[in-house]
């Protein structure tokens, strides 16, 4: 901890990075005792509405899965002086690796139970405003030494909540690459802490890489999808104490100003630059919008016994949940062309969905904010006109069960529907723009193949 508030203290002192805003608001995680609502789930209410092959004990199973839910502990950054390895790997691997996952753990949102947003919804911050506030009688007062030496301490803390919150995401996210979490004990991990930066470097060149790795393995990739924000983590991961400085540092638009502009050519120039920009972010956020929560609208639940037919160039899509919902997204829809998403909120139940024929991406099991997304590798399976799929049966640990013999005995009494019946056949490693959750990761369907070229999740961690 001390070479961290050090580096904090250096680093937002001197370098004076800008810190990321949204018009004033900032997120906010809900009580236990809220209720927690989806805000994509909201947005899209009928999607899961009557129509359901439900059993005449709902509510009583929907509180035991949710208590079943409950009862599986969250998982947070690993606590302790922790590291990065992977068999083999060089520290400037580590690092490239490092500077790969940075887009990822810049688009998702932090949640920070110190600040507060009106709205409920977490946004993307990632400077918890805590700090000590000082008036400017007091200032004056203090003088100028005293100005700083609280400056500094409030940009400190600032600075480790930040990276504190950054952590598990940064975890995740090599977790997918084939790194682990090792953990040291107290004795080493407090002495490496104390080194200077190119100590500590000449120390993690020879650990990360180890064949053997010093300390105990704290984290695998292992499919996990429920994560929680974690306040109690005290030490910093050694191998993120090589952060730059100006790591938090936006890009800074250039003023308008005729003053500064050598002519009115290079001040029009540099508006349609910044028009430009404008432009890409603004497809970038459509792009993230359309791949996490769809780009047309929700698909509503239908009643399997009153569908006598599927309309042309449709497909029906079965989804069972006995815990987390399921949320399928149609890859590259277009407005106008029929539902792009599938959330099956109802515990123990059979819903089914009449939807277009496409390619559906699982993007996320949610079991309560905060969200997660599986935009560093989702499942996709392919629903073509006329078929009837069977998406799974999710349980509480996130698990996909695609047995057909439940979902058969459910259609008895439609054999045009139970005669057309078959599993989802799916291929892991679909990856999609980061964002719109608090926290990234892989998840994978145990046993499908996985999309060309992709190489990470279990396949990067078999291949340690």
């Amino acid at each position: 901890m001390r070479a961290l508030w050090a580096a904090a203290i250096c680093g937002l002192i001197f370098c004076a990075p800008a810190t990321a805003q949204d018009g004033g608001q900032v997120a906010q995680i809900p009580a236990e005792s809220e209720e927690i609502t989806d805000p994509v789930t909201a947005e899209n209410a009928s999607v899961a509405e009557d129509g359901q092959v439900a059993d005449a004990n709902a509510e009583t199973s929907d509180a035991k899965d949710k208590a079943e839910i409950n009862s599986i502990p969250t998982i947070g950054p690993v606590a302790g002086y922790t590291y990065f390895h992977r068999q083999g790997a060089t520290l400037a691997d580590q690092r490239a690796d490092l500077a790969m996952c940075r887009p990822t753990i810049l688009a998702m949102t932090h949640e920070n139970p110190s600040v507060v947003q009106s709205g409920g919804y977490p946004t993307t911050v990632y400077v918890p405003q805590n700090g000590p506030a000082m008036s400017a009688g007091a200032a004056a007062g203090a003088g100028v030494a005293a100005i700083i030496v609280v400056a500094a301490v409030a940009a400190a803390q600032q600075r480790a909540g930040e990276l504190r919150g950054m952590q598990l995401n940064y975890e995740n996210c090599m977790l997918t690459r084939g790194w682990s979490v090792m953990v040291l004990d107290q004795e080493t991990g407090n002495t490496l802490d104390r080194l200077s930066e190119s100590r500590l470097e000449e120390r993690l060149e020879s650990m990360v890489g180890a064949a053997a790795p010093l300390g105990a393995l704290g984290r695998a990739f292992d499919n996990a999808h429920q994560f929680g924000a974690h306040a109690d983590v005290d030490e910093m991961s050694l191998s993120l104490r090589f952060l730059p400085d100006n790591y938090f540092a936006r890009e800074v638009r250039r003023g308008n100003n005729m003053l500064h502009a050598a002519s009115r050519r290079e001040e029009r120039e540099r508006a349609e630059r910044a028009r430009e920009r404008d432009a890409r972010e603004a497809e970038r956020e459509r792009a993230l919008e359309a791949a996490y929560e769809g780009r047309t609208e929700g698909a509503a639940s239908v009643d399997i016994g009153a569908l006598a037919e599927l309309p042309e160039g449709s497909a029906l899509i079965l989804v069972e949940s006995v815990g987390p919902t399921p949320r399928f997204v149609r890859m590259n829809a277009q407005e106008g062309d029929g539902a792009d998403l599938i959330a099956s909120r109802h515990s123990n139940t059979l819903s089914a969905f009449v939807v277009p024929a496409g390619d559906w991406r699982l993007v996320s099991l949610w079991t309560g904010a905060p969200a997660t997304s599986h935009c560093l590798g989702a499942p996709v399976f392919r629903a073509n006109a006329g078929d009837v799929v069977f998406a799974g049966a999710f349980g509480a640990d996130g698990a996909a069960d695609l047995t057909l013999e439940n979902v058969r005995a459910q259609l008895a009494e439609h054999p045009a529907l139970a005669e057309r019946l078959q599993a989802a056949s799916y291929t892991n490693g679909s990856t999609f723009e980061c964002g719109l959750a608090s926290f990234a990761t892989a998840y994978e369907i145990e046993g499908a193949p996985f999309a060309e070229g992709y190489a990470w999740g279990s396949r990067a961690a078999a291949s340690q």
